[in-house]
């Protein structure tokens, strides 16, 4: 309206060449291959079933629970170095046990992992760590005897797998279509997706700013990422 002439002026040239705002990149020359969510899944659940030597050490520290328990209570030693050492050494023990499960995959089963070693170490000992914890926070809060908590460990921990595409990748999908937040909050589902970022993409920013980011804030800190 106050330039009437600007038709004359290249007007129509100049909107039809308006430059783009994206550009067109290639995620990675790997192809997808969903079935190895199968095997990913896997170790995410043996990662959880961490969760077993985290019930274990509260077991052993916590004084109505065990006479062992008791019996470590009235020691000199302070309660909080005797629980920090004990859960450490279960992260550890836990996380050889992964290696021997990431040997077999790599070497007998033949699953790929790609090339990034020491993200793969990385991402393990996050998910180790998040097992053995998870197993603690279960006998800490949960009320009743072992076996009680050790069915609601396998119980939840299953289920979990199931939603995450251990079963049926087109569970996994079908979970995340409907309800987005259960990807985030569900642990087997972290670590499947890191485990599958690692193999697939080129770069690491989806596993440091996203996969890695959820294991450690929403699962220890409660803040989202």
């Amino acid at each position: 309206m106050k330039n009437p002439d600007a038709i004359n002026k290249g007007l129509i040239s100049a909107i039809g060449n308006q430059p783009s705002n994206f550009k067109s990149e290639q995620k990675s020359p790997i192809s997808p291959n969903n079935t190895l969510i199968y095997f990913y899944t896997v170790i995410a659940m043996a990662c959880l079933y961490g969760g077993f030597l985290g019930m274990k050490e509260i077991h052993a520290i916590q004084a109505d629970l065990s006479p062992q328990a008791a019996r470590v209570n009235v020691a000199p030693t302070h309660k909080i170095k005797t629980f920090l050492s004990s859960i450490s050494a279960a992260s550890l023990v836990q996380l050889m046990s992964i290696f021997l499960l990431l040997l077999y995959l790599a070497f007998v089963v033949k699953v790929d992992f790609g090339s990034s070693i020491i993200y793969i170490i990385v991402l393990c000992i996050s998910a180790c760590i998040m097992g053995v914890s998870f197993g603690a926070m279960i006998s800490s809060l949960l009320k009743g005897g072992e076996g009680i908590k050790t069915a609601f460990l396998i119980g939840t921990t299953m289920t979990l797998s199931f939603l995450a595409g251990m079963m049926q990748v087109s569970v996994k999908y079908a979970v995340t279509s409907a309800v987005p937040a259960m990807a985030f909050l569900n642990p087997v589902n972290v670590i499947t997706d890191a485990f599958y970022s690692l193999y697939y993409y080129q770069t690491h920013t989806r596993f440091f700013s996203k996969d890695l980011c959820i294991i450690f804030k929403n699962f220890f800190s409660g803040r989202n990422c």
